[in-house]
C-alpha cells in the first residue's frame, strides 16, 4: 500500500498528523513523498485511484459523490478509441467483442460511483465511435 487518504475536522488537525504519520511510516521503512502530499477540502476535491471525491453543496445541506476522475474517463475514451483504430478493416463482431470486455470492466469499476451521467456519455462515445468504424470499413 502506497497511496492513502486522511481525513480530519480542520487544517490544524490534518497538520498535527503530520508527524504522527512521519513516525509511523519511519518505524516501517517508508517516507511521505513530498510532491505527492497535499491538503484540501472536500469542497474542493480531490482525484485518489481513478475517483474523484467531492462534497457538494445542496439548498439545504451538504452531499458527498464519488464519481469516476476526469484522467479515468479520459483514458477509457482512448483505450475505445485505440480499439477502433487497432481493429479498422477487421469485422464489427471482433470490435464489439473487445470493447464488451473493456466496457464490463470499467463499469465494474465505477458502478459503486455516481456516474449515471458519464455512463451515458460513454455510451454516446462509444456508439459513435462504433458508427464510424462501420462507416470506414470497406463494403464487400
Amino acid at each position: 500500500m502506497d497511496d492513502f487518504v486522511i481525513f480530519a475536522q480542520s487544517k490544524e488537525d490534518i497538520e498535527a498528523i503530520y508527524d504522527i504519520l512521519n513516525h509511523y511510516l519511519e518505524d516501517r521503512g517508508l517516507e511521505l513523498a513530498k510532491e505527492k502530499t497535499r491538503i484540501t477540502h472536500i469542497l474542493e476535491g480531490f482525484d485518489f485511484l481513478g475517483f474523484n471525491f467531492r462534497r457538494y453543496k445542496t439548498y439545504d445541506e451538504c452531499i458527498h459523490l464519488n464519481k469516476p476522475s476526469k484522467d479515468n474517463i479520459r483514458s477509457f475514451k482512448s483505450k475505445v478509441a485505440e480499439l477502433c483504430e487497432q481493429l479498422h478493416g477487421n469485422n464489427v463482431d471482433e470490435l464489439v467483442g473487445k470493447l464488451n470486455s473493456l466496457i464490463r470492466d470499467t463499469a465494474n469499476y465505477w458502478k459503486p460511483t455516481a456516474a449515471k451521467r458519464i455512463f451515458a456519455k460513454m455510451d454516446d462515445y462509444i456508439w459513435h465511435k462504433i458508427n464510424r468504424f462501420i462507416k470506414k470499413t470497406p463494403s464487400t
